[in-house]
């Protein structure tokens, strides 16, 4: 295994109290197990068993590597920490094999000191099962020159990471960032156009009390209101302290905000803006004039929502903010306003002339297009604004957003393309078309390298490196932090096109595996429990 140390016997650091050989509430169970290279006594707790944090005191000194033995598909996820560190960082396995095992997951290289203690603790509705801590001398790193920007996003959804204990751990990402290396993060700010942080805006409010009162489709929806009203009553601006953190620690905070003011359908509807319920009027409307859930940027008091948001955020402390407008299209239809200024500008009915007619099309982007140049008037001067458009510029144009115009103008600062397509299918990225429209212009391109159903490190590594073709200031992953330890491996090595191609190559030898040959005392190799159920 090339450890200098490892623990692999929990019962010489759980305490015979917080122990057992059976599943009990607030108790780890031990169960022992035998791999052809490691054996011991596994440390297991089910989803609700509440089990006690695990303390183990770290022998090693200088700078190491830790990776934690998981039990796959019997661990879901665990927080681990230094006990003098800030937050609880989180860790999960990756793809899982066909044979029982336990994998090596890397946690993370770290200059122990002495007297260090590391913290496990199992989170709240989530299995754990931990076969082993092992720790070895880190090697020196490769130094490569940063050739690229790395960034992430974060969706900022308040139920991501489970109820919160405390202030530190609800902004727990903010320690996280730095292990992989990034140069920016657009965190999420905003729920179907409302502010998911204690705003001052009463128009930018979700009603938490009366929302508290409903029924909900998934707990976690339930649980984003309790803690969004938690911190509301507390004053916790979650990701106002996240960017104060980043700040401190060298990495930019974007604020992100999908573009949609909505009220979600059934059984989705008790996520809604009051904004959106108090004015049908402002609402998209379809060519035969129904209605749909979103509020057009026809509307004055519309685009200045979006704004007000993050005129706010750049206020507590956002360096910059991120338009997400695939997370919001369409934004703007056949509403009133629409309506007149054809007719005026061409005598005719905008609702009977071809749905992609130019005419039409670039009415609509001229909407948009003053959007942005309000924003942009809007924030301190030099604060940059980023956009996270279609997969296709003729896929932006026909949904309004008329790119050439914005990079023009000076109206964006960072273009990223992300692989969406009409119907929110997944469209390949036309870089060629992106490259010509930043090309003699400042605005950097970050195309983003996987949607959020792309997970694995190999593909991120691969996509990225397919689009170095393209003359990119850099790349943007979809999510970051959620992602298993391969594709942390990835981002860590998107900085130069030399670092992707090392890990590329560690990344296709797969995780190391011990394939378990007995559990709890019987043969597990050969006859799988799996088979029974």
């Amino acid at each position: 295994m090339n450890a200098d140390w490892i623990l692999s016997d929990f019962t010489t650091v759980i305490p015979a109290h917080a122990g057992s050989t059976t599943s009990r509430p607030g108790r780890w169970q031990f169960v022992e197990y035998t791999t052809d290279t490691v054996s011991g006594i596994l440390a297991m707790a089910n989803p609700d068993t509440g089990a006690p944090d695990i303390a183990i005191d770290l022998p090693m000194e200088g700078e190491v590597e830790i990776h934690i033995g998981m039990h796959e598909n019997f661990c879901d996820r665990i927080q681990l920490k230094l006990a003098r560190e800030r937050a609880f960082l989180r860790l999960r396995h990756g793809p899982v094999g066909d044979q029982a095992a336990i994998q090596q997951v890397f946690w993370r290289r770290v200059k122990i000191e002495k007297g260090d203690r590391l913290l496990i603790r199992q989170e709240g509705g989530y299995r754990a099962s931990i076969a082993y801590v092992m720790a070895r001398q880190a090697e020196p790193q490769a130094e490569h020159p940063r050739e690229f920007q790395v960034h992430i996003t974060d969706d900022g959804f308040p139920s991501n990471w489970g109820k919160a204990r405390d202030a530190a751990d609800a902004t727990w990402q903010a320690s996280g960032y730095p292990l992989l290396d990034i140069d920016g993060v657009s965190y999420g700010t905003n729920i179907v156009g409302m502010a998911n942080y204690p705003t001052r805006h009463p128009e930018l409010r979700l009603p938490l009390a009366e929302l508290l009162l409903c029924t909900f489709p998934r707990p976690v929806y339930r649980q984003a209101i309790e803690i969004m009203q938690r911190d509301r009553e507390s004053g916790l601006n979650v990701p106002a302290r996240i960017a104060q953190l980043n700040r401190a620690q060298g990495i930019r905070t974007f604020a992100y905000a999908r573009m949609a003011h909505s009220h979600c359908p059934p059984p989705y509807d008790a996520l809604r803006s009051p904004f959106f319920d108090a004015h049908p009027e402002y609402r998209c409307r379809d060519r035969d004039g129904t209605t749909v859930s979103r509020l057009s940027m026809a509307w004055p008091e519309v685009r200045q929502q979006f704004i007000r948001l993050f005129q706010e955020c750049v206020e507590w402390g956002a360096d910059g903010v991120d338009n997400v407008f695939v997370r919001g299209l369409p934004l703007v239809l056949y509403e009133e306003p629409l309506l007149e200024a054809f007719r005026a500008a061409h005598g005719e009915a905008a609702t009977e002339v071809a749905e992609d007619d130019p005419r039409l099309l670039g009415m609509r982007a001229e909407i948009v297009t003053l959007y942005m140049r309000e924003l942009r008037a809007a924030l301190p001067e030099g604060t940059p604004i980023v956009a996270t458009v279609p997969a296709t510029p003729r896929l932006c144009m026909t949904f309004a957003l008329d790119l050439k115009s914005w990079i023009d103008e000076g109206l964006i600062d960072i273009l990223r393309p992300y692989r969406w397509g009409e119907g929110a299918a997944d469209v390949p990225l036309e870089m060629q078309g992106f490259a010509d429209l930043v090309a003699g212009s400042p605005v950097k391109l970050l195309p983003v390298i996987n949607t959020w159903r792309d997970k694995q490190g190999l593909d991120l590594l691969r996509n990225a490196i397919s689009l170095t073709a393209w003359p990119v200031s850099g790349f943007t992953v979809w999510d970051g932090l959620g992602h298993a330890p391969d594709a942390h491996r990835a981002i860590r090595a998107l900085h130069s096109r030399a670092a992707m191609d090392e890990a590329l190559v560690e990344l296709e030898e797969g995780p190391t595996r011990h394939i378990l040959r007995t559990y709890d005392g019987m043969r597990h190799d050969n006859y799988n429990f799996g088979w029974i159920l």
